[in-house]
């Protein structure tokens, strides 16, 4: 049995995490039961402060929630001779260099608060493509083209460069979770906040009310401003369906929580034209408006979804109207590499689309390269034809 761990969110000891009965259970501090009071948000929406010990599914969702996925687990497991479901042994691993203001340490070995960041100097985190993503083609160099965009449509998202070594691209992306003034900002995923487990980490119901009408709902008594959060989440979720992301799931959309319990939306992350590239990758992510297929989704979807969440009617349209009109503008004027061209031109007719009422397209010209050809022989039922070669390794380099 692993030992309990002492959880510290932004130096300060705002709890223990313990497994004695096979289950994690979690108890706030009485500092922080006097500091916030009782049901107010501290860790996360879904464990509210409280005189009791937490135990239960969202316990584990939370912590767990922390930790990479399973397949990711298992060298790590192996080097520790831990089980790949014992959570506070990963913790107690993998806690101390947890993103953002939480960190995690054994009982009795954690460092004192006053120095728990010093010294410390955040770096970019440099992606490269998960197992199931490299069936994608293309996909680093669409991630950062993407989000170009999507901050060329005046829309919040991470900056990201290419770098190359050698014949791999890696993707480096600004840290959101660490501000100019050196504060590291407090977050958790959807997921995490809904008390879901990792897994479905997309929505696999279309049933009412849909995962995004139920994490607005939780999180709107803890908004400055809630009819504009509902506006920036709508915004991202439409920029999502403009650009074909398949990747759009609970766990790539996070929110802020700052001290005191205000939460706000993290920029966009992980976002990318999953579809575009290949068609095997058609979920949403989430229901909106009770339809789940990128290519089923129309504009009338975003806007029932938006009102349900409690946006007036005009109100969710103008926002993603906006968004479909200044992305679309933006996906033509910002260069794209020569292999992936052709989404300078088909998000901008996908946005056409769209505005008109439709479901958006999915196809562009054939692609011809070697690459593309080999792909389409092991997967004829997945390929996507759509144009790009080789061509130059182009993007925002670092």
């Amino acid at each position: 049995m692993s030992p309990d761990l002492d959880v510290f969110l932004r130096g300060r000891h705002v709890g223990v995490l313990s497994d004695s009965t096979g289950h994690l259970s979690f108890q706030y501090t009485p500092a922080i039961m006097e500091r916030y009071g009782t049901s107010s948000v501290v860790l996360s929406l879904s464990l509210p402060v409280s005189n009791d010990a937490i135990v239960g599914p969202r316990v584990s969702s939370y912590f767990d929630g922390l930790l990479p996925l399973e397949n990711d687990r298992y060298g790590l497991a192996e080097q520790h001779g831990l089980q790949i479901s014992d959570t506070l042994g990963f913790l107690s691993i993998l806690g101390p260099d947890l993103p953002g203001a939480l960190q995690i340490f054994p009982s009795k070995a954690a460092m004192e608060p006053a120095r728990w960041d010093q010294g410390f100097v955040p770096k970019p985190i440099f992606k490269q493509p998960k197992a199931a993503e490299l069936m994608i083609p293309d996909l680093l160099i669409s991630e950062e083209w993407a989000l170009r965009v999507a901050r060329s449509a005046g829309l919040p998202a991470v900056d990201a460069c290419l770098t190359v070594d050698g014949a791999s691209e890696h993707l480096a992306v600004t840290r959101y979770d660490y501000t100019p003034d050196g504060e590291w900002l407090h977050q958790e995923d959807f997921n995490q906040a809904l008390a879901l487990p990792r897994e479905p980490m997309y929505e696999d119901k279309t049933s009412t009310p849909s995962r995004l009408t139920q994490l607005t709902a939780l999180a709107k008594p803890h908004m400055r401003d809630p009819a504009e959060f509902m506006r920036t989440l709508l915004r991202a979720v439409t920029f999502n369906l403009l650009i074909g992301n398949g990747d759009a799931h609970s766990k790539n959309y996070t929110l802020l929580i700052r001290d005191g319990g205000e939460v706000r939306l993290a920029p966009m992350y992980d976002v990318a034209p999953t579809r575009l590239l290949c068609d095997a990758t058609e979920h949403a992510g989430h229901a909106l408006g009770g339809e789940r297929k990128l290519s089923k989704l129309t504009l009338e979807h975003l806007v029932q979804e938006g009102t349900s969440w409690g946006l007036e009617q005009e109100d969710a349209r103008a926002a993603a109207v906006e968004v479909l009109e200044s992305a679309g503008k933006a996906a033509a004027r910002e260069p794209a590499d020569d292999r992936i061209d052709f989404l300078s031109e088909l998000v901008p007719a996908r946005s056409e689309d769209l505005l008109k009422g439709g479901t958006a397209r999915d196809r562009g010209p054939e692609r011809t390269s070697p690459f593309h050809a080999a792909y389409r022989k092991l997967f004829p039922s997945n390929h996507n034809p759509l144009h790009g070669g080789p061509g130059r390794r182009g993007g925002k380099p670092c």
